[in-house]
């Protein structure tokens, strides 16, 4: 009861309290990210360590860590336990890595006032894993900007684009709160200039919040395309992202090796063609540039 009234009066503080109030509480996080880099979240098994090759490890937080039964709606429509999101910050306090906190299910587009209930809640998560682990880095998955794939291939003046600016901007003040921006650009059409559109805009308006951009990529097409999901891109779409996401953004994180079909991790392949044209693109970043990145063959 008393862990239920200190979230309840949380969450009504955040709805009310103004953005210059609030600010003068959370301190400024200075473990900002400022050079291009890449990040490796990737869930195969038997995947070796991809450090040698400049891509770092990442901790994603993802929904069960929070909730002890993700299937129940009701219970993920609600708060976490406030114990059990500070145990979880208590953990992140000796780790030397970015942490991206991958809870997307309360919606933050249409209506105002939900808009504001879901923000507070997002924001109470974050305050606690703060409150227990004030020198990490840490940001939303997919929260900041809102992902609109066909509004943003419309025309910048469309009544579509525009409500889609106009919802990112209501969230300026959440913005202020996270450290990183961590935008999902998957892929879900066959058609490469549509995704550079689609990807382009997107970052774009990322970077309407002022902090460094970290776009997750994913090696193979959504599973929400019906006939291509989970394929692997080909060679050329897969370095087409890479290089598009390099001009736009502060650093990449990729992710896969989930196989939907077996729910399952699947096998990690030091053969597979993405992966080849990965370790390419790696060469050309620092430390790697004008050096050959180490020999699979030899590790």
């Amino acid at each position: 009861m008393i862990l239920l009234q200190r979230s309840t009066l949380m969450l009504w503080l955040i709805l009310f309290l103004s953005p210059l109030t609030w600010a003068e509480i959370v301190i400024e996080n200075k473990h900002q990210i400022t050079q291009f880099k890449v990040f490796d979240s990737t869930l195969y098994r038997n995947k070796p360590s991809l450090k040698r090759y400049g891509i770092e490890p990442i901790e994603v937080l993802y929904a069960a860590r929070f909730w002890p039964d993700t299937s129940s709606s009701l219970l993920m429509e609600q708060l976490p336990e406030e114990s059990r999101v500070r145990r979880v910050g208590r953990s992140l306090r000796s780790i030397r890595k970015p942490v991206v906190i991958d809870i997307e299910h309360w919606p933050l587009e249409g209506d105002e006032v939900k808009m504001r209930v879901n923000q507070a809640k997002y924001i109470t998560v974050l305050q606690w894993l703060r409150n227990e682990a004030p020198g990490v880095n840490i940001g939303y998955f997919g929260r900041l900007p809102g992902v609109a794939y066909h509004w943003s291939l419309e025309s910048d003046n469309s009544p579509h684009y525009r409500a889609w600016q106009s919802e990112n901007a209501r969230l300026d003040y959440f913005s202020t709160l996270v450290d990183t921006i961590y935008l999902p650009l998957y892929t879900y059409y066959s058609d490469q200039q549509a995704w550079v559109k689609y990807a382009t805009a997107h970052m774009h308006e990322a970077r309407r919040y002022g902090k460094p951009v970290y776009v997750f990529l994913w090696p193979q097409y959504s599973e929400r395309n019906k006939s291509l999901g989970e394929q692997y891109l080909s060679e050329d779409y897969w370095r087409l992202q890479l290089e598009t996401v390099r001009q736009h953004a502060d650093g990449i994180v990729i992710w896969g090796g989930w196989d939907g079909a077996r729910h399952a991790p699947a096998l990690w392949d030091s053969s597979a063609a993405w992966w080849q044209v990965t370790r390419d693109f790696m060469r050309t970043l620092s430390p790697y540039n004008g050096t050959a990145a180490p020999s699979e063959k030899n590790h």
